[in-house]
C-alpha cells in the first residue's frame, strides 16, 4: 500500500501539474479564509458594532465559503478529466506501442486516485472549519437584525 501512495504522489509532480496547481489554488483560498474568519471572531468579540462593515464582512466570508466549496469539488472532476484523457491516449496507439498503453492507464488510474484523495483531504479540513465560519455569520446575521429592529422602533 505504501509503495502504491509512493506512485500516486510521484505522478502528481511529473504527469498532474494542473492537481498541483488546484492544490496551490485550494489551500491558499483556505488560508486566506481561516485569517479572515479569525480576524473576523476578534472583531465580534470586541462588541464593536458597526453595520456597514458587518454587510461587507459577511458577504465577503459568505463568497470565501463558496470558493473553497466549489474548489473541493473540481478534485474528483479533475481525476476523471485525466482518467478521460488518459484513456483516449490508449485509444489512439497501436499495438506495438503497448509501453504507451501501459503508461496512459497508470496515467488515468492515478489522475483518479488523486482526485479522490484530495477531495478527501480538503473536505475534512473544510469540515473542522466549517462550524467557526458558520457561528461567525449566523452571529453577524443577529447583529445585523438586532440593528435593523432598532432603527425600525426608533
Amino acid at each position: 500500500m505504501k509503495e502504491v501512495f509512493k506512485l500516486i504522489f510521484t505522478s502528481l509532480l511529473a504527469d498532474n501539474f494542473y492537481f498541483s496547481f488546484f492544490i496551490v489554488i485550494t489551500i491558499i483560498a483556505f488560508v486566506a479564509m481561516d485569517r479572515f474568519n479569525k480576524d473576523l471572531r476578534r472583531e465580534l468579540n470586541k462588541h464593536h458594532f458597526k453595520p456597514d462593515a458587518a454587510k461587507k464582512d459577511k458577504a465577503y466570508l459568505s463568497y470565501c465559503n463558496s470558493v473553497v466549496t466549489t474548489l473541493i469539488t473540481i478534485f474528483p472532476l479533475l481525476g476523471m478529466l485525466g482518467t478521460v484523457t488518459s484513456l483516449i491516449l490508449v485509444g489512439q496507439t497501436t499495438s506495438i506501442e503497448i509501453d504507451n498503453v501501459k503508461s496512459s492507464f497508470f496515467t488515468a488510474l492515478t489522475s483518479t486516485a488523486l482526485g479522490i484523495i484530495f477531495a478527501i483531504i480538503f473536505k475534512l479540513i473544510y469540515a473542522i472549519n466549517q462550524p467557526k465560519i458558520e457561528e461567525n455569520l449566523e452571529e453577524l446575521e443577529e447583529r445585523l437584525a438586532e440593528k435593523h429592529e432598532v432603527e425600525y422602533e426608533e
